[in-house]
């Protein structure tokens, strides 16, 4: 029989988890989750940089001693993100009564009580990609707009963050191409990987497609042409330029506005294959408790729980989870502003 006390644990649930539309989450590629034991963090900036050759000599000769390098290092305590939401009081004693008889909870109170399942998992789920999406574009965080200050620096050396001197809204006078290949090259200049990926806006993409200097070097005669994404991806990936994807997912705020992850106005040029560091997934109380008064899920790194009350009289379902980005690789890694 469908209870409150079995939903959560019920194959239902998690094929009505799985199977419903995915948002398709850019920073899900660029930072994999990786679960780690404490809330504490730290990560050396620059893990990848150039090795050291060892030397060749003799046999029976002593090994060179190495030395260390000087390191910079990013550390600190990992946010908890959590929201809840209560069951409507219509639907909370149409669920009591058909309990006390016995009877199976009807589909459309388990469909309410699953709308409250997703609100509250896709709300944090939300805020992990909009950080993910901000520590790309800023090089860093910023949490006082939450009610509280929190901040992390990502190190991000200024000269990847920099203006074009033409914006690209500029689309008879700027020159993005020759923008890219400076920034490709300054990466590989300081030791990184080719970057093979690249993530803007919509808006960036669409002014790239008009742009005048892009159009002649690729049509040549032609170049009243249309431009189209793929055609200029090859374009790009031909001269050893990465591969462009716009992004442009948004969410709303608990106030009711519009957000969105990824800044309209950004160029991000991505580390190598594209990982720019991973999500860190610490343990949340959520994730541990053991009381038989109240059910938990976990997905994602994101632990769901349900649990009733009587004061007020109702079923509270609430997400938790403690996870934010590292990007070891900020030194390859570019933010440009272009328009």
């Amino acid at each position: 029989m469908k209870t409150i006390t079995n939903l959560l644990d019920s194959k239902t649930f998690l094929n009505y988890m799985l199977n419903r539309p995915d948002r398709k989450f850019l920073g899900d590629a660029i930072f994999p989750r990786k679960k780690i034991d404490t809330l504490s963090f730290e990560w050396v900036k620059g893990a990848n940089n150039l090795p050291v050759m060892a030397r060749v000599q003799p046999f029976g000769a002593e090994a060179a001693i190495m030395g260390r390098d000087g390191v910079s290092t990013v550390s600190g305590k990992i946010p908890v993100i959590k929201i809840k939401r209560s069951l409507d009081e219509e639907e909370y004693i149409k669920l009591k009564k058909f309990q006390k008889r016995g009877y199976d909870i009807p589909e459309s109170t388990i469909r309410k009580i699953f709308d409250d399942v997703t609100a509250v998992f896709d709300s944090v789920e939300n805020k992990i990609e909009y950080l993910r999406m901000q520590a790309l574009c800023k090089g860093q965080l910023d949490f006082t707009n939450d009610g509280f200050q929190y901040s992390i620096d990502y190190l991000m050396p200024s000269e990847n963050k920099p203006t074009v001197a033409t914006l690209w809204s500029d689309t008879t006078n700027s020159d993005p191409e020759n923008d890219i290949y400076t920034w490709v090259s300054m990466v590989i200049e300081k030791g990184g990987p080719q970057p093979t990926k690249a993530v803007t806006s919509l808006k960036v993409v669409n002014y790239l497609l008009r742009n005048v200097n892009l159009r002649k070097a690729i049509f040549g005669v032609n170049s009243d042409r249309l431009l189209d994404l793929r055609t200029l991806n090859s374009y790009f990936t031909s001269k050893g330029l990465p591969a462009l994807t716009h992004y442009d997912l948004q969410a709303r705020d608990l106030s009711g506005n519009t957000v969105r992850f990824f800044d309209e106005d950004k160029f991000v040029l991505l580390p190598g294959n594209g990982v720019a560091g991973d999500t860190l997934v610490g343990p949340t109380a959520e994730a541990l408790l053991e009381d038989a008064g109240k059910k938990k899920k976990e997905l994602k790194g994101i632990t769901v729980v349900q649990w009733e009350s009587t004061e007020p009289v109702t079923l509270w379902t609430k997400a938790a989870a403690a996870q934010i980005p590292s990007m070891p690789y900020a030194d390859y890694t570019v933010s440009a502003t272009v328009i």
